[in-house]
């Protein structure tokens, strides 16, 4: 199978199942911030923040590094799980115990320290999950994480309906992510155990040493990573309170959530190009499609939000969530760039420069606690929403310095032009058109209108998306 469509396949596969998953997740999502309200729901925000922040030392890189090595020699793969899998255990009871020590440090109240304590034990699962993962990405057979994400999503909209249905407490949503993780891990130890390899604890100290000095590199990267994502709802939780940290995760799960499109597509091509390693015009291809691709599609969502940015905080979340329109004005520049960001800091990571990368998450995540520290104070959600656009945007442009360096010359202009003339003229139409049109409508109008005019103008596109069809019409 060449190239593109194996990428075209993965990506499907994964895109399938996101589509559905998502679609719960947000349902989810929705339903458990309207009935928390911006306290409630801001302590669960706290929480997966607070807890993603030490969830990274339970992989510090060893997830990353056993996909690009095992995608090259598949017999490799049980004496990387078997080792990886004893390895953290023994980090998931340290890591747990710090957190245990820290929230009894800190000045919070029962239930926040107890609802950590959960979401904390479901962090840990997921860590697990995520190690198996790793290895269907090794093996490119995508279908079997895309099944366990929908069956997550599953677990957690049955779960919140059911604890909105019967009025429960914040402590039962907690609960919920907890079990939902404990059910996924089942999944993926049976998944591992019949198509894959029987999964043991096995102990080597020295293949441990070199496991963990060869994941540095990645694991410093996931730290920086890590703290830059979570830091700033930690810092407002401490700064302004657990409200603040409700609206502004309101726009800002809404951008994770379309997030998970670069994020399936780089898992996707993570083995095709850790394979074409040693072929750099390969490399290129594979990198310049990727990067007019997933600028294309951020484009149109940053028009999209940017509009009609009220109107869909107030479809969400409610009218309680109003500070959070000009949160999500700001954070939606952060699309574009960030769909960037992650095609290149996967290129590099899987291309040598790891050590690079890993330098340039430090000073993203540096820089971001900063800019937090001087813009919450006096600016609270907005200033976090503006440390997170600027702070991408450097890490954007190092990682393209990088690429362009150490790799291949690249021409943003053929790259983005015809895309930004395509977005710019439905930006005009739709802003032309907005105080007339229901939004929901518009909205759609304005996707079709710009897919029509970009696979007419590039051919590139057009062969993407049609890649993209048709195995997805073969998927059905």
């Amino acid at each position: 199978m060449g190239t593109i469509k194996t990428i075209a396949k993965n990506t499907t596969i994964l895109y399938i199942s996101e589509i559905f998953s998502k679609f719960l997740g947000f349902l989810y999502v929705m339903y458990m911030a309207r009935y928390l309200g911006a306290e409630g729901y801001g302590i669960i925000s706290f929480a997966m923040a607070f807890t993603g922040i030490f969830a990274i030392f339970m992989d510090f890189g060893i997830n990353q590094l056993s996909i690009r090595d095992i995608s090259r020699d598949k017999t490799i793969t049980e004496k990387y799980l078997d080792n990886i899998l004893m390895l953290k255990v023994i980090i998931g009871i340290i890591v747990y115990l710090s957190i245990i020590i820290i929230m009894k440090v800190i000045d919070y109240n029962t239930t926040t320290i107890f609802v950590v304590y959960i979401i904390a034990l479901s962090t840990l699962f997921n860590s697990f999950n995520q190690t198996i993962y790793s290895i269907y990405q090794s093996y490119e057979k995508m279908e079997y994480m895309g099944i366990g994400k929908i069956l997550n999503s599953i677990l957690m909209f049955s779960g919140v309906f059911l604890a909105v249905f019967l009025n429960l407490d914040i402590v039962k949503f907690a609960y919920i992510y907890l079990m939902a993780s404990i059910i996924n891990f089942i999944y993926c130890i049976c998944v591992l155990s019949i198509k894959f390899v029987k999964p043991k604890l096995s102990v080597d100290l020295k293949f441990w040493r070199w496991l963990l000095k060869e994941a540095i590199p990645f694991g410093l990267g996931g730290i920086f990573i890590s703290i830059y994502f979570n830091i700033d709802s930690v810092m407002l939780s401490a700064m302004k309170g657990n409200i603040y940290v409700g609206w502004y995760n309101a726009p800002y799960k809404l951008i994770l959530i379309l997030l998970s499109v670069p994020a399936i597509y780089t898992a996707s091509i993570l083995p095709t190009i850790s394979k074409n390693f040693n072929n750099i015009n390969n490399l290129k291809k594979i990198y310049s499609t990727s990067f007019k691709f997933l600028f294309s599609m951020s484009l149109l969502i940053f028009v999209e939000i940017y509009l009609f940015a009220g109107d869909i905080i107030n479809f969400i979340y409610g009218i309680d969530y109003k500070p959070s329109v000009t949160a999500l004005k700001i954070l939606i520049f952060v699309i574009p760039i960030m769909y960037l960001t992650y095609l290149s800091g996967s290129f590099l990571s899987v291309t040598g420069k790891q050590k690079y990368l890993c330098n340039v998450v430090m000073l993203n995540a540096i820089f971001n606690v900063l800019l937090n520290y001087l813009l919450i104070p006096r600016f609270d959600i907005l200033g976090a929403s503006l440390a997170t656009v600027l702070t991408e945007l450097i890490g954007l442009f190092l990682m393209v310095y990088c690429i362009i360096k150490y790799f291949f010359k690249l021409s943003a202009i053929d790259l983005m032009l015809k895309p930004l003339f395509c977005g710019g003229l439905v930006f005009l139409i739709s802003y032309m058109l907005k105080e007339s049109v229901d939004w929901i409508f518009l909205s759609i109008f304005g996707s079709l209108v710009y897919g029509v005019m970009l696979i007419v103008a590039d051919k590139q596109i057009k062969k993407i998306v049609f890649d993209l069809y048709n195995e997805f019409k073969a998927k059905i």
